[in-house]
């Protein structure tokens, strides 16, 4: 075990070849964040646990020294993402939430993006299906309020194109939307 203590930097963990290589703690420079996990020879790699006082903690895989894996960022105002990572960015399938869960999406990202598919649900309502830069795009299902189904082609979030609503599973229509109305 080695300890570094300087006003820049301090490491408290294990040490190969001159280098952070095992478990160890490293907050850096000014104190302004904190890692505390596996480090291979000077680099973040495996799991760990990556402080931003003030923004978000994050808890999962690293890999070559990034936030690449699976693992759990949770921001102070309580927005929390839990799913794959790709340097840093929600990369992949996986979960995020608002502060206070009336706002969850669970499915595919792209650098941070609604990309794929996906199951968004807001105070109840459920969009299920496609989604395209964090908006509903392509075939999908919107169930308003557990009083309609919508089902049709989504168009930058507007329903458009061949589609059926059924209300309260009593009455249907199906035909042509276009802007959102039959």
């Amino acid at each position: 075990m080695a300890e570094r203590d300087d006003k820049k930097s301090r490491y408290n963990g294990h040490v190969a070849a001159c280098m952070r290589h095992g478990e160890g703690s490293y907050d850096y420079p000014g104190a302004s964040y904190r890692y505390s996990g596996e480090w291979n020879f000077g680099v973040k790699n495996d799991r760990g646990k990556f402080t931003l006082p003030g923004m978000f903690t994050y808890e999962g895989e690293f890999t070559n020294g990034e936030i690449t894996g699976r693992g759990t960022r949770r921001w102070v105002d309580g927005r929390s993402y839990t799913g794959e990572w790709l340097c840093g960015e929600m990369h992949g399938i996986g979960t995020w939430q608002n502060h206070n869960a009336t706002e969850i999406y669970e499915g595919s990202f792209d650098q941070n993006r609604r990309v794929g598919d996906g199951i968004l649900t807001i105070k109840g309502d459920v969009f299920k299906g496609r989604f395209d830069n964090h908006i509903f795009e392509g075939r999908g299902i919107y169930l308003r309020e557990r009083k309609y189904v919508y089902e049709c082609t989504f168009f930058k979030g507007i329903g458009h194109g061949l589609g059926s609503i059924t209300w309260n599973k009593m009455a249907t229509f199906q035909g042509m939307f276009k802007n959102g109305v039959s």
